[in-house]
């Protein structure tokens, strides 16, 4: 099988493909590994409310997700530094005032605010317990560890087209 790109789609798409017995090649930018916007947000649970459609399957995912990270941890014999529960400076008074009436109206789940002074200027945080976060980088090195421990093989190419045709 072939995968092209070696984001966190990519290399977690290719784990699986490995998972499930595949011989498994990627194709990937020459470039340094680095994590594209498509996974942003992917590990928190900001702005989401207990009403919202996907609430519950965003939550589930996340719990899914964490279980993963120490799965490929623990296969790796390697741990990635993580922040179990992330927090969020307010920006100036307006932004507090944003924040705040959403946290007090509970459009933020699990959120509370942990710190306001007004010492020398605004200073706040805003914290969501339940999140956490792994640095991307970090993440996409031990996808590729684990994926070469299965025995992928990882081409860091410019490529101009790719054909289908035997």
């Amino acid at each position: 099988m072939l995968v092209i790109g070696a984001g966190v789609v990519g290399l977690s798409v290719a784990l699986r493909l490995c998972e499930f017995g595949h011989r498994v090649i990627i194709l990937a930018s020459p470039q340094e590994r680095q994590a594209s916007n498509a996974a942003v947000g992917i590990l928190s649970m900001k702005g989401m409310r207990p009403t919202d459609p996907w609430f519950a399957l965003k939550w589930s995912e996340q719990r899914l997700l964490l279980g993963r990270v120490c799965q490929l941890e623990a296969f790796a014999g390697r741990v990635l530094p993580k922040i179990l529960g992330v927090g969020e400076l307010v920006e100036d008074v307006q932004h507090y005032r944003y924040l705040r009436r959403r946290v007090f109206r509970n459009e933020l789940s699990g959120c509370f605010l942990t710190s306001l002074s007004g010492k020398g200027g605004l200073q706040a945080m805003f914290s969501y317990p339940g999140d956490f976060w792994v640095p991307p980088e970090g993440y996409l090195g031990l996808l590729e560890f684990v994926l070469r421990r299965h025995g992928c093989q990882i081409i860091r190419a410019h490529v101009q087209s790719v054909s289908t045709s035997p």
